[in-house]
C-alpha cells in the first residue's frame, strides 16, 4: 500500500494471454506486484480468436532463475510477505528504510514510464484542428467503443479511439496526443466513472463527458454512438 502497482488492463481474449505474459515480464523486472484487471464480461464472453495472434507468446515468456524449478530463488532468500525488507532481505520497520524503498520504485517506474504506457489507438487522420471526439475506453466497454466508431464515422462524425490496456501508470503521453484534434473526450467505462476522473486531470482545456454504466448490463455501440452526435 506504499506505492502504487502496474495495471495492465486487457480488452479482448488475444490482450488478455499478451498482457498475462507481460504482467510476468514487469513483475520480474520491478520486483512488484503487477495487477492484471479483466472484468466479468470478458471472462465469460463466448469468442472467436485468431490463434495466430497468439504465436508470439512464447518467446516473450520471461526465463526462470537459474537452478531447477522447484528451486524456487536458487538458494537465495525469497520472503513471502508484504513487509518491507532491507539489503539484507531482513523484514524492517525502519522508517528511513521503508521511505527509500518505496521512493525508489516510484522513481523506477517514472524513469520506464514510457514503456509501461499501452494505449491502442484509431486515429480519425480528417479531423480538423481540436474539431472531433476523442472516445477513451478499456476492458469490455472497449468491444462497443470498436463498433460504435465506425457507426458514427459512417454518419460522418469525426471520432478517435484510445483503448487504454494500462491503466496505471496513466499513459499520459499516448492520451494527450491522441486529444491533439478533439474539442471533448468521452470515457466509456462500466463503473460510475472511475476512469473519468483520472482523465479529467489530464484535460482541464477540455469537455470531459463520463458515459458509464452500472445495472450490470453492457454499454452497447448505439449508447456510444449516440455521445458522438
Amino acid at each position: 500500500g506504499g506505492y502504487p502497482l502496474i495495471v495492465p488492463a486487457p480488452s479482448t481474449i488475444a490482450e488478455c494471454a499478451m498482457l498475462t505474459v507481460e504482467a510476468f515480464r514487469l513483475a520480474a523486472q520491478f520486483r512488484a506486484p503487477v495487477v492484471v484487471l479483466t472484468d466479468k464480461g470478458l471472462n465469460l464472453t463466448r469468442a472467436t480468436v485468431d490463434l495466430s495472434e497468439f504465436a508470439e507468446l512464447e518467446a516473450q515468456g520471461a526465463p526462470l532463475p537459474s537452478g531447477a524449478p522447484g528451486q524456487l530463488g536458487a538458494g537465495e532468500p525469497v520472503r513471502f510477505t508484504g513487509s518491507t525488507h532491507d539489503e539484507r532481505k531482513m523484514m524492517t520497520k525502519d522508517p528511513i528504510k521503508i521511505e527509500a524503498l518505496n521512493r525508489r520504485l516510484l522513481t523506477k517506474y517514472d524513469a520506464h514510464r514510457q514503456a509501461l504506457e499501452r494505449v491502442a489507438l484509431d486515429l480519425d487522420v480528417g479531423c480538423g484542428e481540436t474539431s472531433g471526439t476523442l472516445l477513451i475506453s478499456y476492458g469490455t466497454a472497449a468491444g462497443a467503443v470498436r463498433a460504435a466508431v465506425t457507426l458514427a464515422r459512417g454518419l460522418g462524425r469525426c471520432v478517435s479511439t484510445a483503448v487504454v490496456q494500462s491503466l496505471w501508470p496513466v499513459p499520459e503521453g499516448p492520451l494527450r496526443r491522441a486529444a491533439e484534434t478533439a474539442s471533448r473526450v468521452v470515457v466509456v467505462e462500466l463503473n460510475p466513472g472511475l476512469y473519468a476522473r483520472e482523465v479529467r486531470c489530464l484535460f482541464s482545456n477540455r469537455e470531459v463527458v463520463s458515459l458509464s454504466r452500472v445495472d450490470g448490463q453492457l454499454i452497447t455501440p448505439e449508447d456510444v454512438v449516440a455521445v458522438c452526435l
